[in-house]
């Protein structure tokens, strides 16, 4: 069952973009306005395993909103984005139940990135870290195709036999997973690879032609990345 996240927006519209990069990347995600009072009556009728939300100015009401809906929903996650440079700010409001804070401007596909890596629990989420590092540190941009190359690489660590079916198994569990289908998984993996050998980016020993194989450039990436983090082998 996806995850389900309450996005606020701010007056650029950012709030929308960001809703829809996290839908992408697999999320169920609900948008409403960023007021305190919207995004309060909306965690009171519906249960959220996220909250994103915009803040322009630190005010009483933020901290007692803050304070609120920690109280009344300790499960679920708060995510603020903020126009404010504080420190302080940011201290006090983590240390209400606040957990990730982001500076604006920063880059949406980069905070999903966070986002992401902050929903998981705490089993999934070193091997997680670990092939998203693996991905950034060979200078692939965090985008659409980055979050299915990424989940791809996880199911096959996990479950290496999906591989090996590809039609049946690997796309339905990949397209279920990012909320899609299965065309759409694969032709999404094969803009992917395609784009990775017009930037030269090659994984392990096969490049050229194979990059544009869906299996045969995750199973290259796996064999690169296991012989980088062994720890998961």
């Amino acid at each position: 069952m996806k995850q389900q996240l309450l996005t606020g927006d701010n007056i650029d519209g950012i709030g929308w973009l960001l809703s829809d990069i996290l839908s992408t990347i697999g999320f169920d995600v609900k948008r409403c306005s960023n007021s305190f009072a919207a995004l309060e009556e909306e965690c009171i009728r519906n249960s959220f395993d996220g909250l994103v939300f915009f803040i322009m100015a630190e005010t009483d009401e933020l901290y007692s909103f803050v304070s609120r809906t920690s109280a009344e929903s300790p499960d679920m996650k708060l995510f603020v984005l903020s126009y404010v440079k504080s420190y302080p700010m940011r201290r006090r409001l983590e240390m209400l139940g606040v957990a990730d804070f982001f500076l604006m401007p920063e880059s949406l596909n980069r905070i999903s990135r966070y986002i992401y890596t902050a929903m998981l629990t705490n089993h999934d989420r070193p091997l997680a870290e670990e092939i998203i590092s693996y991905l950034e540190n060979k200078g692939i941009k965090i985008n659409t195709g980055f979050f299915y190359m990424y989940t791809a690489m996880r199911m096959c660590i996990l479950r290496q036999e999906l591989l090996d079916d590809m039609t049946a198994g690997f796309y339905p569990m990949l397209a279920e997973l990012m909320g899609t289908t299965p065309t759409g998984a694969e032709q999404v993996l094969r803009r992917f690879g395609k784009r990775m050998q017009n930037e030269g980016i090659v994984f392990g020993d096969k490049g050229g032609k194979s990059m544009t194989a869906n299996k045969y450039m995750i199973s290259s990436a796996i064999d690169e990345f296991m012989s980088k983090y062994y720890h998961y082998e």
